[in-house]
């Protein structure tokens, strides 16, 4: 902590370096420059993350099967794998929420106050409503989702599983808590000195907590807690270090981005495909021990290549992704219980004479795609937007030199 702000809020101070490049507009972060191809790549890991919600639950509703469903196609697999879609949020968490803190105050609380406006809103929306449908009456089941513990497993659920993706937002939050903190020790230290040092000490406690657990426990703590997922916001956040001190520039060569791309791109493809060979991401195996790590090191090097190669900007590509990536949060929070409503009730109960086909199962995910944009549209511009609006600035100048000790 490095003083306190005329506010009288704490402030960790970093080092003088401005901003680059213009500011976005008043929906966009007021604290750093506007990224398009970040946005696009939100609305890529929505897509992802919905669609394996989707075709997964049709396949179940479909075949009447819990079976994990496998392919020897890796574009087939990394559907049904396509919870990497989480993995990637996190990594890009990190990366754009460390860059243009390099060499910047952070007022810690004005930090927080901007994440509180961002995801509390349409939480809270979401758990009130989970409420009055939940399994479990507990003190405890109801509270803990409210005070950002929704991924543990007494936690509150509902059969309209509205509350179904909240245990995101708990990992989310854990890591905001501490991220100012991390954003000043990786620019003072450096990647050999802090980042890499912390990410195995991050790791081997992780080891520490799993192995005593059966299985299903040690899946459950890598999966679904900040166990497993806090080296996947290192990674993005060492990404963003990188390219500010210049050693990865995503300006000077758009060749070396289109080859980076397509290297993390086969390497995302071989992961998803050995993982879904083996039983899917709950089969628990030795590797999984390492596999969150090696998940966001690959999507911190497919972010890389994906900014300096910039391949679909000026086209219409580029605009479907970064509206979707608007909405990616309500997409995200309210994906879930739309795909789940329509496969577990509505085709059962009114649509159970027709044949779903894989075909079918792919056309009827795009519909129900459909309705999850118009839901997010109302979710975004009713509680996401009048709450984004109340952002403010948390970045401010340094009126002192904070030593660095690495490049």
């Amino acid at each position: 902590m490095q003083g306190i702000d005329k506010a009288g809020w704490p402030v960790v101070a970093i080092d003088r370096d401005g901003l680059r490049g213009r500011q976005g507009t008043k929906m966009q972060s007021p604290n750093r420059t506007y990224n398009l191809e970040a946005d696009e790549l939100r609305g890529a890991a929505a897509l992802l993350v919905f669609f394996y919600h989707s075709i997964n639950s049709g396949i179940s509703s479909v075949m009447q099967t819990a079976k994990w469903p496998m392919s020897s196609n890796p574009f087939v697999s990394i559907i049904y794998e396509g919870h990497t879609g989480v993995s990637l949020f996190m990594v890009l968490s990190g990366y754009i929420l460390s860059s243009g803190t390099f060499g910047r105050e952070i007022q810690y609380f004005g930090f927080l106050k901007n994440r509180i406006l961002r995801i509390f809103p349409l939480m809270i929306v979401v758990l009130v409503f989970s409420l009055y449908t939940a399994k479990s009456f507990e003190l405890g089941s109801i509270i803990s989702p409210f005070i950002l513990l929704a991924n543990i497993p007494s936690a509150m659920t509902s059969p309209s599983n509205l509350s179904g993706t909240v245990w995101t937002i708990s990992v989310e939050f854990q890591f905001y808590l501490i991220a100012p903190f991390l954003f000043l020790f990786v620019w003072r230290y450096g990647v050999f000195r802090f980042l890499l040092p912390i990410m195995a000490l991050f790791w081997i406690l992780k080891v520490m907590a799993l192995l005593p657990l059966p299985p299903a426990e040690q899946y459950r703590a890598n999966y679904f807690t900040i166990l497993g997922r806090i080296n996947q916001f290192m990674a993005g956040i060492g990404l963003a270090y990188l390219i500010h001190i210049g050693r990865f520039s995503i300006s000077a060569n758009r060749k070396t981005g289109f080859f980076l791309l397509t290297l993390s791109s086969i390497a995302v493809l071989a992961l998803m495909s050995l993982l879904n060979r083996q039983g899917g991401i709950s089969a628990w195996h030795w590797w999984h021990i390492i596999y969150p790590e090696v998940e966001a090191l690959i999507w911190a090097a497919f972010i890389g290549g994906y900014l300096a190669a910039f391949p679909f900007r000026g086209t219409g590509i580029s605009t479907a992704l970064r509206w979707i990536g608007m909405l990616s949060f309500s997409i995200y929070i309210l994906h879930y219980a739309v795909q789940y409503e329509f496969w577990a009730a509505f085709r059962q109960g009114y649509l159970g004479s027709l044949q779903f086909g894989t075909l079918g199962i792919i056309a009827a995910s795009f519909a129900i795609f459909a309705v999850v944009l118009f839901v997010s549209m109302l979710s975004y511009y009713c509680i996401e937007r009048p709450f984004l609006e109340m952002r403010g600035r948390y970045l401010t100048r340094s009126e002192h030199q904070v030593e660095k000790f690495a490049a």
